[in-house]
């Protein structure tokens, strides 16, 4: 499992046990497939039945980061595939990925990247150009 962009040894670092709980899996699932969704942790929880303050235990204790963390970890990795491989705007690219708020996109991509959406997209020029 990719754990949505977290290294596996993250991904087990909290826990004792290889196996993941299939309720985490599944939260891992919905996060990584369904990104650009609104997704707060009561509807994520609700997915897996579970109540939100025990949903979002589980997946700290198995991952090591929240699932708001994890959600975000991986919308900032699409966004700059996307800034990587497709002609459209940053505001374009933001919304695309599940960014409402494009300031906190651009302070969120610029802290994990060292560059702005702009500038990311300058230094990684698409490979069919």
């Amino acid at each position: 499992m990719d754990c949505m962009g977290i290294e596996k040894t993250a991904c087990f670092s909290h826990g004792q046990s290889t196996s993941l709980d299939l309720r985490v899996a599944e939260m891992i699932t919905l996060i990584t497939t369904h990104y650009d969704q609104p997704w707060t942790i009561k509807v994520l929880a609700s997915h897996v039945n579970l109540h939100p303050s025990r949903a979002g235990k589980l997946f700290k204790d198995a991952t090591g980061t929240t699932p708001w963390a994890a959600l975000k970890i991986q919308r900032l990795a699409a966004a700059a595939k996307l800034l990587e491989t497709m002609f459209l705007s940053v505001k374009q690219v933001a919304a695309a990925v599940g960014f409402h708020d494009y300031s906190h996109f651009i302070r969120d991509f610029t802290e994990k990247y060292a560059k702005t959406p702009s500038d990311y997209r300058t230094a990684h020029p698409r490979a069919y150009l």
